[in-house]
């Protein structure tokens, strides 16, 4: 059987997979997206009717009038805001309902996979600043959904790209010279922005390494803080906040999703939104249960109700060029993905800042561009590298005589780029505290910015006891893990860090 791998873009809004399909004409491959629910996507929501039934995608929609309270709309942001736990039921984690979700959407690809292929690799799209708890929870999830036998085979195919990188490695098959790219990923939880430096751009699989240069995040804003700006700002504003809580049977607005009502005005202001995108007004009429309205709304309301949210997006513009020393003008071509980057008020923005034919607006592969950029990295990493930067600072714990924490030491800095990563400039010396001096091993704390990733238990032998030592990190080919090295400076020697320590998982 041949081998295949996929990209999931698993969006907070909308999922979207792709894979790269062969073209007998042609004689190459090309990204191709499955066929899931509308089309290319896929609403990332399941309601489940008990612990073994349950929905996904529109389905999802449809049932969660009957069970609101087994409804989880926006499953990527509840992992990033860490509150899908609150969602749990029965004998169902986290990882037990990402499952579920991963599982149906591969049962929706099966008749669509090319015959006599397997699935053996999956490129996965992750926001800037995704933790690695996150991502651990995403491959134990990939587990239980059976895409993989085992942890490690999925630990082994898994690979994470930032989504905004995705996005651009699609958008650069199309590109015949070098450019400088500046990369406006903007969808329903999150906004990242990267700037690329794309080298010697010819054909997909003559692609040479390009440079990320800067990158910038923000994990939540995105086109549900819309939603929520239009519900609080003018449905609220028109309706009355005392009429509308009676009329749902909610004592707090925040409980909105947790009834029928609140579910399906939510999806009918979403629709408002994706209607102002196109139209100068439109009209929020609805009618369930207690829920009556019929309220106009225009396009500079709704401008005005996101006001506060362009105005950061804008100093997260300014931040992403600072960070690299840039102005506007040393943007060669600005690509937008994402399906809240299709709002006027956004590309107002853009074009205000770089200039209106910068800025490339493709609505028709703004939803899907992200899944098509992961199958060409998953298919072909080589011919889609890139050196990359760090998206955390990573260091350890100093302890004092006593063997208390003292201060975390920074090994290696946020923004460092990837590949330039080496032992002779990023290091850091320590001697062991006495208490450690009394025992066979000693524990060495690893941070991700402030907290705490992984814990080293190395063995200590009598020749080490008043050593002093180097400790320094590099990272594998495929840039989503660190590996821990430590050197004997008294003995010049290499400290033997046990296998089960030695690697500690990276976000990226």
């Amino acid at each position: 059987m041949d081998n295949i791998k996929i990209g999931i873009d698993f969006g907070t809004t909308n999922t979207s997979v792709a894979y790269m399909k062969y073209n007998n004409i042609f004689s190459n491959f090309s990204p191709e997206c499955f066929d899931l629910d509308n089309g290319a996507t896929l609403r990332s929501a399941i309601t489940y009717r008990d612990e073994n039934n349950f929905w996904i995608g529109d389905d999802a929609l449809q049932h969660s009038y009957k069970y609101p309270n087994r409804y989880i709309d926006s499953l990527k942001r509840q992992v990033v805001n860490d509150t899908l736990k609150h969602r749990c039921f029965g004998s169902k984690m986290e990882s037990d309902i990402l499952a579920d979700f991963f599982s149906s959407v591969m049962d929706r690809l099966k008749l669509q996979i090319p015959y006599g292929c397997v699935v053996d690799g999956v490129a996965i799209g992750v926001p800037i600043g995704f933790k690695d708890r996150d991502k651990e929870l995403y491959i134990r999830s990939l587990v239980k959904s059976e895409i993989y036998e085992d942890y490690e085979t999925a630990s082994r195919n898994t690979m994470f790209v930032s989504e905004p990188i995705a996005a651009v490695l699609n958008y650069n098959v199309s590109l015949q010279d070098d450019k400088r790219v500046l990369v406006f990923d903007f969808g329903g939880g999150t906004l990242d922005l990267v700037i690329m430096d794309m080298k010697n751009i010819r054909k997909s699989n003559e692609i040479s390494m390009h440079d990320v240069i800067s990158k910038k995040g923000k994990l939540d804003l995105g086109g549900n803080d819309f939603d929520r700006a239009i519900l609080e700002n003018i449905v609220v504003e028109k309706y009355g906040m005392r009429n509308l809580k009676k009329s749902l049977g909610i004592n707090q607005l925040i409980d909105i999703l947790k009834v029928q009502e609140g579910i399906a005005l939510m999806d009918e202001i979403r629709r408002a939104k994706e209607d102002l995108t196109k139209y100068e007004f439109t009209t929020i009429a609805f009618e369930k249960g207690k829920l009556k309205m019929n309220l106009e709304v225009t396009r500079e309301e709704y401008e005005y109700a996101i006001a506060p949210y362009l105005e950061d997006i804008e100093n997260l513009v300014d931040e992403c060029l600072s960070y690299a020393g840039l102005n506007p003008n040393d943007i060669d071509i600005v690509v937008l993905s994402g399906g809240s980057s299709l709002t006027p008020a956004v590309q107002k923005l853009l074009f205000d800042i770089f200039g209106v034919h910068k800025v490339k607006i493709d609505p028709g592969n703004t939803m899907t561009c992200i899944s098509r950029g992961l199958a060409l990295r998953a298919h072909d990493p080589e011919a889609n590298r890139y050196n990359d930067i760090l998206e955390h600072s990573y260091g350890v714990m100093m302890k004092d005589e006593d063997g208390n924490d003292k201060a975390i030491e920074v090994v290696l800095n946020k923004g460092m780029k990837i590949n330039d990563i080496n032992e002779e400039d990023h290091y850091c010396e320590f001697e062991l505290t006495t208490k450690a001096k009394e025992k066979n091993v000693f524990r060495v704390k690893i941070y991700e910015d402030s907290e705490e990733i992984g814990e080293a238990h190395i063995p200590l032998t009598t020749k080490m006891i008043n050593s002093k030592f180097k400790l320094y990190f590099t990272v594998d080919e495929n840039k989503t893990r660190l590996e821990l090295h430590i050197y004997d400076l008294n003995w010049k020697d290499k400290v033997e860090v046990p296998l089960e320590y030695r690697f500690i998982e990276i976000s990226k």
